[in-house]
């Protein structure tokens, strides 16, 4: 069968900013199979269908329904004909951590690893490379040794990354960046993170904008000059994140804020005169 039969009539989808690094594939539920290949990164394969097998370094093993495949690099694979749907995420070995190690082919419940459907849209609709930095990271953090020990104690790699995200809040900064200030590399730094404070990085840092951004439309600030005020691209972007966690688009907050303004000098100037 030639290889290329395996991934027809699917959307691939390589990330800006990876450098053909990073490689997405929405398959549409179809029947298909895969040759022997060898995985020259790390592969993460989201399938919607019934059990199959395959073959993983010479052993036949099920892939099971509805679950998850991880692929370490080197691991030499192939599966038979089944009909299903995936969505899958390639790493490229550059981008993997040396201390990632070897693991067979092994299957996990979807609830064992970030939200891949939700990952593969970061990664290709973030406007932040941040954002899609992030999003890599936490994934193979997720998937490093130890990954589930973090010790209970709070970590200052996590005090050293806020107090940096807080005195950037409107700056360009990338993920790099932010572990380089904090002293540990960006796996233990997502790792931290969310268990320090219970969200990675880039949702600390998005909350710290989007809680800047409140304050200066409150004061009368247009929400195109704020957008670019706390570091947003564009407005789009800007309204999208806005109103997915205030509940309101800036427009409709600044109009709120101004009317509570005025509500509250009506009754200043009440209890002024009275």
């Amino acid at each position: 069968m030639d290889p290329t039969v395996a991934l027809s009539n699917c959307r691939i989808i390589h990330p800006a900013g990876f450098g053909g690094g990073v490689e997405i594939v929405h398959a549409t539920h179809a029947a298909r199979s895969f040759p022997v290949r060898v995985s020259d990164g790390l592969g993460v394969c989201l399938k919607v269908g019934a059990a199959h097998a395959v073959v993983s370094d010479g052993r036949a093993v099920t892939f099971p329904e509805d679950s998850i495949c991880v692929r370490f690099p080197g691991c030499v694979w192939s599966s038979e004909l089944a009909a299903a749907r995936f969505l899958s995420i390639d790493v490229a070995p550059e981008l993997v951590p040396e201390d990632l190690g070897y693991q067979r082919m092994h299957f996990l419940p979807p609830a064992e690893l970030p939200d891949i459907a939700i990952l593969a849209a970061r990664l290709e609709r973030g406007a932040d490379a941040f954002d899609r930095q992030e999003a890599v990271t936490s994934l193979i953090a997720t998937l490093l040794p130890g990954a589930r020990a973090i010790a209970g104690t709070r970590h200052s790699c996590v005090d050293r990354a806020r107090d940096f995200l807080a005195d950037h809040i409107d700056d360009d900064v990338t993920l790099a960046d932010v572990s380089r200030a904090a002293g540990c590399d960006r796996f233990q730094l997502i790792r931290a993170f969310k268990h320090d404070l219970g969200i990675p990085p880039y949702a600390y840092f998005l909350r710290l904008r989007l809680g800047r951004a409140q304050k200066l439309l409150a004061s009368g600030e247009h929400p195109a000059n704020v957008a670019v005020a706390v570091g947003f691209c564009d407005q789009a972007h800007f309204t999208r994140h806005f109103k997915r966690v205030v509940g309101l688009t800036p427009g409709a907050y600044a109009r709120q804020a101004r009317t509570i303004a005025r509500v509250n000098f009506i009754q200043d100037n009440a209890r002024t005169v009275s």
